[in-house]
């Protein structure tokens, strides 16, 4: 079973979740970035207490903006929508 949320974040963001690629980003990044996963998947553990796994992440087709918020960081940046598909572990 599979359950998914999409989020706007920064452009930026989106190598390092999709393809696991972290390079471009700072120390400051990568722990905005790690709280950020942590807290959005939060919601995904079942009646047991068990986490859901995040089975992987996919970009939103044309959801590209120029200047709107990021999930993320707060700041408004260029962004895209990614949605994240959790599946029961």
């Amino acid at each position: 079973m599979f359950n998914s949320i999409t989020y706007t974040i920064g452009q930026h963001y989106a190598p390092a979740l999709v393809n696991g690629d972290w390079t471009g980003l700072d120390d400051a990044d990568v722990t905005l970035l790690e709280d950020w996963f942590a807290a959005a998947s939060e919601p995904w553990t079942d009646h047991n207490g068990d986490r859901w796994v995040c089975a992987h992440e996919s970009i939103v087709d044309d959801s590209e903006q120029e200047f709107a918020r990021c999930e993320v960081c707060l700041l408004h940046a260029a962004t895209i929508d990614i949605t994240l598909h959790f599946r029961n572990n």
